[in-house]
């Protein structure tokens, strides 16, 4: 590519969970946001002096890539690569680097040991209180053909336009992940916080207004959802919030 545009360009970085640990050069980039894919880890919203810098630049086992019409073009290339893969959370990059609570050893003033919250397997079931599902024809045919007092109870949020997460009981009979409620914690069903004591204190780091549900994902990352963007669930809103203009 021999000049970009004078448009702002949309740039992505593309490496791997075994390079997790890397992305700790670029974590003062705090506008950068960053989703899991699998074994693949996207990170965007560069600016042009921060993708030619020399913390993205020394990146091990990197790719490049800037967007065009929906499409991944690598860097200095007039080719497409490949498309963006949908469904993509996207969370600041500091969200990544998980809070470090400290647990104090009362039999060593002084001496302490360092806990990183992480979400683990639990035997515990927990009652579904929300769905993660993608946006597709069979999503839409059931939200439209359910009775409006099954929505009494239910708010909704779509996230990058092709994701839909619903809260509230009684669920809809829908496919999608699913979550129970704690502290305004989303956790995956089947997994909980392992040191559940920490849970309070990390919420009054992360969400201390209480102004959004964490949604916490199995990679041990999490998305701040906006309580404010979650709607009363219907039929019409839900095909308004479809229609809306994308901003």
């Amino acid at each position: 590519m021999a000049k970009y545009s004078s448009n702002p360009i949309a740039f992505f970085v593309l490496t791997t969970k075994a390079h997790l640990q890397s992305l700790s050069q670029i974590r003062h980039f705090y506008n950068l946001k960053v989703a899991f894919s699998g074994e693949d880890i996207w990170i965007k919203d560069f600016s042009l002096v921060q993708i030619d810098s020399k913390e993205v630049t020394t990146l091990p086992s990197k790719k490049i890539f800037y967007l065009k019409d929906n499409l991944l073009f690598p860097k200095g290339s007039l080719l497409p690569k490949n498309k963006l893969p949908s469904q993509l959370l996207w969370s600041p990059i500091a969200q990544v680097f998980l809070l470090e609570e400290p647990k104090i050893n009362h039999n060593f003033f002084g001496i302490h040991d360092v806990i990183t919250p992480k979400i683990v397997p639990s035997k515990e079931e927990k009652d579904t209180i929300a769905i993660l599902t993608p946006i597709n024809s069979v999503i839409k045919k059931t939200i439209e053909s359910t009775a409006s007092y099954r929505f009494e109870n239910l708010k909704y949020t779509i996230i990058n336009s092709n994701t839909v997460l619903i809260i509230g009981t009684p669920t809809l009979p829908i496919q999608g992940e699913s979550y129970w409620l704690e502290h305004s914690f989303l956790y995956p069903n089947g997994y909980h916080l392992k040191y559940s004591i920490l849970s309070l204190s990390i919420k009054k780091k992360i969400n201390p207004d209480d102004l959004y549900y964490v949604l916490w994902d199995k990679n041990n990352c999490y998305s701040l959802i906006p309580k404010a963007d979650c709607l009363p669930l219907s039929i019409s809103s839900f095909r308004l919030s479809l229609t809306a203009p994308k901003v």
